[in-house]
């Protein structure tokens, strides 16, 4: 998850032969990730990101996000926004987008 790794980790891991990360995202909503009882933020998902591309670089950064539709407070318009920055503002760029629609289970934080 954004915000769980260092640089040395991810060095480690590329040196190991892993050369594929999946971020669990969910949104790019800071208000939304703390409803949903995540503990990383954006900054946290634009620092992995960056750590990412010190490590593999922006032409061989062979990452995928996982994104969250239907949670709570995530209106249409913030949805479309989300799609926006994951297929076009983000550096680099992420090879694969996994979407999901919630489905809440018992237990679930909200």
């Amino acid at each position: 998850d954004p915000g769980t790794f260092t640089l040395e980790y991810l060095h480690n891991l590329k040196s190991l032969g892993i050369n594929r990360i999946s971020l669990g995202v969910q949104s790019f909503d800071d208000d939304i990730l703390q409803n949903i009882g995540r503990t990383h933020r954006l900054k946290d998902i634009y620092s992995s990101l960056n750590i990412i591309q010190q490590v593999f670089g922006d032409d061989k950064a062979n990452y995928s996000i996982d994104l969250i539709s239907g949670l709570p407070g995530l209106t249409l318009s913030k949805w479309e926004e989300t799609l926006r920055i994951a297929t076009t503002e983000l550096t680099p760029r992420p090879v694969h987008l996994s979407l999901y629609d919630l489905q809440v289970e018992e237990g679930t934080v909200f």
